[in-house]
């Protein structure tokens, strides 16, 4: 996932002027985070890469990460070594920005419902965890 500092930073890097054509060309809405609150199952919806035709990240490319100096979020603060209640507090944190800019119908917010409106949608999480328990190999 994307929190709202990454998408302009990784926009400018790419020699984008426009944060909207940015993500129009390289992002999608995600259902995003189930999460609970309050005792009741809630989403949290973020912005994610897009995904290439292999379903890997679309700034991937011949095994090397085009935007890895300005990694997002979700790629730069996370490892699969990492125990799982120190991953969670970092996605905790992650999804706290998101929903404060949601709160606030901020960019990050307008981006999100551009490209829900749109149709240009991420496959939700849970669906890919599903297919990466079914498929040890999938890759997307």
């Amino acid at each position: 996932m994307l929190i709202p500092d990454d998408v302009a930073r990784i926009a400018r890097h790419l020699g984008y002027t426009d944060v909207m054509e940015f993500s129009r060309e390289n992002l999608l809405a995600s259902p995003g985070a189930i999460v609970l609150r309050d005792n009741q199952h809630e989403r949290i919806p973020t912005l994610v890469p897009q995904r290439g035709a292999d379903g890997a990240c679309k700034f991937l490319q011949n095994e090397h990460c085009t935007i890895h100096s300005v990694s997002p979020y979700g790629c730069a603060f996370f490892s699969e070594h990492e125990a799982r209640a120190i991953g969670d507090k970092k996605s905790i944190l992650g999804l706290v920005n998101i929903t404060r800019d949601h709160q606030t119908n901020g960019r990050y917010s307008r981006i999100w419902s551009m490209l829900n409106s749109t149709n240009l949608r991420a496959i939700p999480p849970e669906t890919i965890r599903q297919r990466m328990n079914e498929t040890p190999a999938y890759s997307g």
